[in-house]
């Protein structure tokens, strides 16, 4: 297993990942932002609430953000991607280029899209030197934006209703030790009902949602050059192992390893 991460200067520190996995499985999670890869060998199974699709070699995938979604291998093969992962502020700077006027960050109803040209200029895109990134880039959304994109609002935080604030309590104190029967009782439910609740509108369990949410923390203080066992300690893991166990989980690979594989663009 290989990840590579790369940090751009370009709209408040872009990030790109390329990646080979082989029997690896991701749990249910989400991103805050656009995930858009391209697959490059071999196939990857992504399963949704509702459906399961599969990922081939030469194929574009888009996930929206929020969205609840599960990555594993296909058939015992290993699959290796590139991905970019875009702001909801950028798509929208973006259909202001292409003259859409609209607030709403767009929408994209296809996870896997099987365009030769998009996948080309997405390939470009990671490849080029880094001086002409930004102008690829601005190729790969602009054309990504007028041909699969709809206008549909995304939410600030994937919990609607009544338990938004429920994630949103979670999200600022995740690295404090926190307790399910404690967060339920705060918003008047017994512990069952609040768990039920909670994964009903989120697909996640609130410990699933809280780990997450802990290990998104912990890659960004592992960009910044923080110490591993500091790192721990400030996400609210109680010990190191803890951490490299549920990093592991839902990265791929040890926070070390993940680190060894950044670099910053300038």
């Amino acid at each position: 297993m290989e990840i590579k991460t790369t940090k751009l200067s370009i709209f408040d520190g872009l990030e790109l990942k390329e990646a080979t996995f082989k029997k690896q499985c991701f749990p249910s999670h989400f991103h805050d932002s656009y995930s858009i890869g391209i697959i490059e060998k071999g196939i990857e199974r992504l399963s949704f609430d509702n459906k399961e699709v599969l990922a081939h070699a030469n194929a574009v995938v888009i996930i929206n953000p929020y969205d609840i979604h599960a990555n594993s291998y296909y058939d015992n093969d290993s699959w290796k991607y590139r991905a970019v992962y875009v702001d909801a502020a950028v798509m929208i700077y973006m259909q202001k280029r292409l003259g859409i006027h609209k607030h709403a960050a767009p929408w994209f109803p296809q996870e896997i899209i099987d365009d030769g040209y998009l996948y080309k200029l997405l390939l470009n895109f990671h490849e080029t030197a880094k001086e002409k990134k930004q102008q690829e880039l601005y190729n790969a959304l602009g054309y990504l934006i007028k041909k699969y994109a709809v206008n549909r609002k995304i939410s600030e935080a994937p919990l609607p209703n009544t338990l938004k604030d429920a994630g949103y309590y979670i999200q600022q104190n995740y690295a404090d030790k926190l307790i399910i029967d404690d967060i339920a009782a705060r918003y008047g439910m017994d512990k069952f009902k609040f768990i039920r609740l909670f994964k009903k509108q989120t697909g996640l369990t609130p410990i699933s949602y809280l780990l997450l949410e802990r290990i998104n923390r912990a890659k960004l203080l592992i960009a910044s050059n923080m110490p591993i066992v500091e790192i721990a300690l400030e996400t609210g893991f109680y010990d190191q192992s803890h951490f490299i166990h549920y990093f592991k989980k839902y990265i791929g690979v040890a926070p070390l390893t993940y680190k060894q594989g950044i670099s910053i663009e300038d």
